[in-house]
């Protein structure tokens, strides 16, 4: 009895992998079919996403949706201000070099203050309650660098595209 119950649940894991590997390989030629279309219908690529005009589709990393599924959009941009260059450092070296008062002139007239950009990205939420997240800087950058004008430069045009794609 032992054997039979054995060699029954080898079977059952033997279809069980069957089953996901099948459903793997559709997975993947769907994925194909769809990936193919956003190419051949000339889509619109920024950063992960890709908007196909024709066919009314967002693609966001693997997940095709619908213009007509979209129901809020939100753009998230974060940073901060940091300041450059130690003021204590800048006073040891003021009171190596100078005495006290260079340690005090040193400490005071230490640093500029960078604006910087840690996060760039847009939420796109769907009437699944299901959100996608496309992202337009992947790491912290000081504000002002090509990378961030880029980043603000793609963000402006998705939010026009998405705008567009909600309103028609």
């Amino acid at each position: 009895m032992g054997y039979l119950t054995s060699i029954i649940e080898m079977l059952i894991i033997g279809l069980i992998i069957y089953w996901l590997v099948q459903r793997r390989k559709q997975k993947k030629e769907e994925f194909s079919q769809i990936t193919s279309s956003f190419k051949r219908e000339s889509a619109i690529k920024i950063a992960n996403a890709q908007i196909n005009m024709q066919s009314k589709q967002l693609l966001i990393d693997s997940d095709v949706i619908s213009f007509d599924d979209i129901i809020g959009y939100t753009p998230h941009i974060d940073g901060g201000t940091k300041k450059k260059h130690h003021s204590l450092l800048r006073a040891a070296t003021g009171g190596v070099l100078f005495g006290g008062a260079g340690a005090i002139v040193g400490a005071v007239t230490g640093g500029k203050k960078v604006d910087y950009i840690t996060r760039m990205d847009a939420t796109i939420v769907t009437n699944d309650g299901n959100s996608h997240t496309v992202k337009f800087l992947a790491l912290p950058q000081d504000n002002g660098t090509p990378m961030v004008r880029k980043a603000e430069d793609e963000m402006d045009r998705f939010h026009a595209l998405i705008n567009q794609a909600i309103k028609n």
